[in-house]
């Protein structure tokens, strides 16, 4: 082994034992129960206690219900660096459960029920975990053997989606008070879709596609896959779910809809086309009710679709602020009275919080999520000046939504830190804040709204495992009750003159809009719809605008008032308003609950190794005919990571019984948060003619530069070292090379137009003589016109005096089929027009194979190479792309049909191509 190269890996080891010392010790810590690993910041230990009592309950639960325990514990982390409800799970290469602190909004489903969401969440991921770490016959014999490679050892994971989702989402409705399946969003959606026929085929919901229809993304899994288990558990029993899962276990070869076939007795096209028939049937006879009872009449204001959100009527009634998101668009809108509708900023906004007008009219507030200090993604308060046409940023880090103006000069807003929620206000003037009022962790803030005389504000709180309204006095500091029951009360908002308090409630089986009048204490229905009223807000005394759903998702919609057709539907008893409620004080120091932990289990700084041992082995071995007679090529290929995934690598290892050595390739990555490095190291052995040894050695550092929620910009910087030595002739140059290069990657904007730009510098020279080098510069730029057309470009210039650059089909210019043209010098520009032209999304059935688009392009290829004099080759053409997904969307390709005319050698190809050019 050459000194330069052991230079290399001893560098490489060193900076391997700095990296893995403790870096992540002094702030995250480990403790086990009986059956979980958890992981938690000092900062969360108090989530950290309640996740140790609820995981071993929930384990006990459902160890029983489904029928398996897994050999090994579970590892547990939990998160609060970012304003989002979620959960994961996965049992690649361990069983590990992600768990983020805040909690859901109402349009997830699973708000206003829930004792927890630590309890709701837990018994989703775990199901998980049981389901898909389920391996019995060959399965377990291979883990038993090679360890838990993945699909081989864990074959549930190839069962479709809604069966996955479905499972989870079954079993959090079943052992919680909450779970989707107790609340109306997830029925809204599939009757809305049934009544008009328009229910998703088994192939759109057998993975998590991307469609371009709504519901989109991972929704749909979800929501069809907890209607068709809970539809499963009914006719055939709650037993036939956890037979198909064990039945799927022992035989994935069978495939899912043989294994149905089996256990159910019906096949899945059979079974799918039973569900849809029951849910339109439910669908016709809620209708016909509703029709019977009187439809509320009402107007559709907007036809975006998708994630239509929180209307706010400015004071003159003349705007209406909302927000839409739909995929990577999303944005602050303003929707004029005379149709005008228009983008304002872009922003990821908070769903269930309030976009808020000043008195004037001149200012807009609202929450916008952002990065702070480079880890965190967090909503702050903005606020935009109408006079200045400017955006200005009014919080850093305070996890602030749902902001309300007192009046000009004051806003009251909510924060959600650690799980807890608050009322806080801030001065405009000074940009002071404070707290009104602190929530504990089963008392918690979600929506409020100011009364016109600003001396009360009207809260939805989640206590008791219910969802209720409250009162709360800024003068008399005092919080009460105001509507006290077993249903969802959620978006208060007080009417201009102050006598009504309207709000979206369940209380009929579906979200509609009720009015509170605080005077006589009578409760009215303002709307009777199929499918739900959300978030109102008042145009003027005689007109609400508020949010409707539709086969299109969410959009604006607006009623009249006429109180002679409200309902009445009761009348309050206000004994409980004189109740005032007293917020337990709950101890919520991060020292208090870290000595509490201390108390009860051992707890001890996180350190990767433990759970960075290699998770697999994976053999291989070919035989290899050629000419000169029959080789064999032996190895392995291994895989690991630690529970944080702060450190992952893989290493592979190939030994050709006719070469001088071995081949080998090892990466290691480490990412702590800010930046990431990444080593690798790898040898190879190649036979042509005769026998050549290439080592490299390539270490890289990333770094962001700029932050922000549509501004995202990576400074990657490497270092290589590259050795080429030939065996058998010495007359072949055998030279050594280092290397340096940087890279940048920002992305900007949010729709309709978004750019991409990453371009980067590498250079080589040789290591005896650095007169010969070589550096090669290029730039990718993406610019995404709209929804279905991109404009991309990729310009690539090099000078090369270590050997010539080759330039050819395969080479950056498509089409090309003469001989590769060679020089020291080289320049390529691509510039190509991508359209979606046919949006297919089907596949055969339950199958795991999803056709997406069919995608067309037109391109212009143009190369230049040479030393003095130069070669030039333009081309231009067409390609054919048809996006597939395999495995439920487990693997995805394009699958490219290209046609190209050289307009300098005037000859013409086909040719075929998996994926995109660049």
């Amino acid at each position: 082994m050459d000194l330069g190269y052991r230079k290399c890996l001893f560098f490489l080891v060193i900076l391997l034992i700095m990296v893995t010392s403790p870096v992540l010790a002094g702030k995250w810590y480990t403790m086990k129960t009986d059956h979980f690993i958890i992981n938690f910041q000092k900062d969360n230990a108090m989530a950290a206690y309640k996740v140790s009592r609820i995981a071993e309950d929930v384990h006990d639960k459902l160890i029983r219900f489904m029928e398996y325990e897994p050999v090994t514990k579970t590892y547990i982390n939990i998160f609060d660096d970012a304003d989002m409800a979620n959960g994961s799970a996965d049992v690649i290469c361990f069983n590990r459960i992600n768990v983020y602190l805040r909690k859901p909004d109402i349009y997830s489903g699973m708000v206003g029920y829930s004792e927890s969401w630590l309890r709701l969440v837990i018994t989703h991921e775990y199901t998980h975990i049981l389901h898909l770490d389920m391996n019995e016959g060959a399965s377990r014999f291979y883990r038993h053997i090679l360890g838990k490679i993945p699909i081989l050892t864990t074959p549930n994971i190839l069962q479709p989606w809604w069966l996955i989702e479905g499972y989870t989402t079954y079993t959090e409705t079943k052992f919680t008070n909450g779970g989707r399946g107790k609340g109306d969003i997830y029925s809204m959606y599939i009757r809305t879709a049934a009544l008009q026929d328009k229910l998703y085929s088994v192939d759109k919901v057998s993975g998590k596609y991307d469609l371009s229809s709504w519901p989109t993304g991972g929704i749909p899994v979800y929501i069809y896959g907890l209607s068709i288990c809970r539809y499963i558990a009914k006719e055939y029993g709650e037993d036939k779910l956890v037979e198909i899962s064990h039945k799927f276990c022992e035989e994935p070869q069978e495939g899912i809809n043989k294994v149905i076939e089996k256990v159910l007795g019906i096949e899945v096209d059979e079974l799918y086309k039973s569900w849809k028939f029951e849910q339109k049937r439910k669908a016709i006879e809620l209708n016909e009710r509703i029709e019977t009872e009187g439809r509320t009449e009402i107007t559709r204001l907007t036809e975006h679709g998708y994630f239509t959100l929180n209307p706010s009527v400015s004071p003159d009634g003349k705007k209406v602020a909302y927000y839409h998101y739909y995929n990577k668009f999303s944005a602050i809108r303003i929707l004029t009275e005379d149709g005008r509708d228009y983008q304002l900023v872009p922003a990821i906004s908070s769903s269930d919080g309030n976009i808020t007008w000043s008195p004037d009219g001149k200012k807009l507030v609202y929450a916008k999520q952002d990065v702070y200090k480079k880890v965190y993604n967090y909503y702050d308060l903005y606020m935009y000046d109408f006079t200045t046409d400017r955006e200005i940023r009014l919080t850093r880090g305070e996890r602030a939504y749902a902001p309300v103006f007192k009046d000009n000069n004051t806003i009251i807003y909510l924060t959600q830190d650690k799980g807890i929620t608050s009322i806080k206000k801030i001065d405009l003037k000074t940009r002071q804040t404070s707290t009104i009022l602190k929530g504990n962790s089963s008392f918690s803030f979600s929506s409020l709204d100011i009364s016109p005389d600003g001396n009360k504000a009207v809260l939805s709180v989640m206590y008791n495992s219910k969802k209720d309204l409250y009162l709360y006095s800024f003068e008399d500091k005092v919080l009460k009750p105001l509507i006290d029951d077993n249903h969802i009360e959620v978006f208060p908002v007080w009417s201009p003159d102050g006598k009504y308090v309207v709000f979206s409630s369940d209380r009929n089986g579906r979200f509609n809009l009720y009015a509170l009048d605080m005077v006589t204490k009578n409760l009215y229905r303002i709307t009777n719809l199929f499918t739900g009223a959300f978030k109102p807000s008042f145009r003027n005394k005689d007109e609400i605008v508020f949010v409707g759903y539709s086969l299109d998702g969410y959009d604006l919609y607006s009623v009249r008032l006429d109180r002679v057709e409200w309902k009445r539907v009761g009348k309050l008893n206000f004994v409980n308003r004189r109740r005032i409620i007293k917020i337990k004080e709950e101890e919520d120091s991060p020292d208090y609950w870290f000595e509490k932990l201390k108390t009860s289990y051992r707890v001890r700084e996180y350190s990767p190794f433990p759970s960075l041992y290699p998770k697999y082995i994976m053999p291989n071995f070919s035989l290899i005919y050629t000419s000169e007679g029959t080789s064999l090529d032996t190895g392995f290929t291994t895989y690991g990571k630690d529970a944080l995934e702060k450190h992952s690598y893989s290493m592979s290892f190939n030994y050709h019984n006719k070469s001088p050595e071995p081949s080998f390739d090892f990466q290691y990555s480490y990412q702590p948060g800010t930046f990431l490095l990444s080593l690798t190291t790898n040898q190879s052995l190649i036979k042509d003619g005769d026998w050549v040894r290439e080592r490299n050695v390539d270490i890289m550092l990333g770094y962001p530069l700029i932050n922000k929620s549509f501004y995202y910009h990576l400074l990657l910087l490497n270092s290589v070292y590259h050795d080429e030595y030939c065996y058998d002739n010495k007359d072949v140059d055998s030279y050594t090379l280092y290397g340096t290069g940087w890279r940048y990657g920002g992305i900007t904007g949010s729709g309709p137009v978004q750019n991409s730009l990453y371009w980067g510098i590498d250079s080589y020279w040789k290591k005896d003589n650095i007169e010969e080098y070589k550096v090669e510069m290029s730039a990718d730029n993406y610019l995404e016109l709209n929804k279905k057309t991109t404009l991309a470009g990729r310009l690539i210039i090099g000078y090369n005096k270590i050997d010539d650059f080759s330039l050819g089909q395969g080479n950056l210019v498509r089409a090309f089929r003469e001989e590769p043209l060679k020089g020291s010098k080289l320049a390529i520009f691509n510039l190509e027009l991508r359209k979606e032209l046919i949006n297919i999304e089907s596949g055969p059935g339950v199958y795991p194979v999803f056709y997406d688009d069919l995608n067309g392009t037109l391109f212009y290829d143009f190369g230049l190479t040479g030393d003095n004099e130069y070669d030039v080759i333009p081309v231009v053409g067409g390609e054919l792309g048809l996006e597939i997904s395999q495995l439920y969307g487990l693997m995805n390709l394009e699958l490219v049909l290209g046609f190209g005319h050289d307009l300098e050698y005037e000859s013409s190809n086909l040719y075929i191509r998996i994926g995109k050019y660049f």
